[in-house]
């Protein structure tokens, strides 16, 4: 089961947040018409601190690792992001890399538990 929904969660990703968004600008809504009733939006507005709390969770701990695939032959990776580091590797075309940032036209990734980097033009990156 959990494994499904490892699967399914990334595909539905985009659709999931821009639901949460909209409930939570419902409840914003809500707020501002109960106040113009001169109501008290008590409800409302825990409902919109709670859509709000659930989307920046989320955003923040649902998002799958981007992961990019070595397009080249010969491809070097790189101790820092500059050409002049030292050659940590040199990888055959075919490898799957854990992309965890970019600076310039480096990719920081991940290669058997270290942190290395490689051109960004030697990665086709993966889209769920």
């Amino acid at each position: 089961m959990e494994g499904a929904f490892r699967n399914t969660l990334p595909k539905y990703q985009f659709s999931i947040r821009m639901m949460l968004l909209s409930m939570g600008l419902f409840s914003f809504a809500l707020i501002i018409y109960q106040k113009r009733k001169k109501y008290k939006p008590m409800g409302a507005g825990l409902a919109t601190v709670f859509m709000m709390g659930i989307l920046f969770a989320h955003v923040n701990l649902f998002t799958a690792p981007e992961e990019g695939l070595v397009s080249a032959n010969q491809t070097y990776l790189m101790s820092g992001p500059s050409a002049g580091s030292s050659v940590i590797a040199i990888i055959s075309e075919g490898h799957q890399l854990k992309i965890k940032d970019k600076k310039d036209v480096w990719m920081k990734v991940e290669w058997q538990d270290k942190t290395a980097y490689v051109k960004e033009d030697k990665l086709l990156r993966s889209t769920f």
